[in-house]
């Protein structure tokens, strides 16, 4: 399904032969939350500077460039993807330095958790825990809000802790940070496998380990 919308403007446009001109068709305020953005697929030490945006307008965003200002001073550009009405986006337009970030994984042993036997078959299920640390630094002299997204995997669930936002391949996690500040956020998941053996196929010491 495809969606359809009519600009209108709310003045006469007259253009000359061979003349082009630039029509603002919006002058609205829009609700915008300034951020860092970490996503270690992407981001190497430094977060990108960002902001979420939302279209809390009458009418849908097409996708094209948008130009940040802070305190009426350029801050950079960056590209908008189709923002619907109400929609929010998370969008990004330079690195923030004043952010160093490192992640580091740990692994705990596998377990059995389960074992089913069914129409001859045997499924033994396997669970271990991976804690992704991800350690944050704060140089700066004023404070953040930033927002970790970490991948997320289908064999994979969190383990005591919430995001606060969901997407179909990342949880975000929100950190406010004070000037100075160093903290660590670690996200524990659960990795989940399981292993299919005929009953007829068995052997002495897998049969020893059911």
């Amino acid at each position: 399904m495809e969606d359809f919308y009519e600009y209108k403007f709310p003045f006469p446009v007259r253009i000359a032969s061979r003349q082009s001109a630039l029509l603002p068709f919006l002058q609205k305020t829009v609700n915008v939350e300034r951020l860092s953005i970490f996503n270690a697929r992407t981001d190497r030490a430094n977060p990108r500077l960002g902001a979420r945006l939302e279209n809390n307008t009458d009418i849908p965003f097409e996708p094209g460039p948008v130009t940040f200002f802070q305190e009426s001073r350029y801050a950079g550009e960056a590209v908008l993807n189709y923002l619907s009405r109400g929609d929010k986006s998370l969008v990004s337009y330079g690195v923030d330095y004043d952010i160093q970030i490192a992640n580091k994984q740990q692994s705990q042993p596998e377990t059995s958790v389960r074992l089913t036997v069914s129409k001859g078959v045997a499924v033994l299920f396997m669970e271990s825990v991976q804690t992704t640390t991800y350690e944050i630094r704060n140089k700066g002299m004023e404070k953040k809000t930033l927002i970790v997204e970490h991948p997320r995997l289908n064999n994979r669930t969190l383990k005591g802790v919430d995001a606060f936002e969901t997407t179909d391949s990342f949880y975000r996690f929100r950190v406010a940070l004070n000037p100075g500040q160093s903290t660590a956020l670690p996200v524990p998941e659960v990795v989940s496998r399981q292993t299919s053996i005929a009953l007829t196929n068995l052997t002495r010491p897998q049969l020893v380990l059911f």
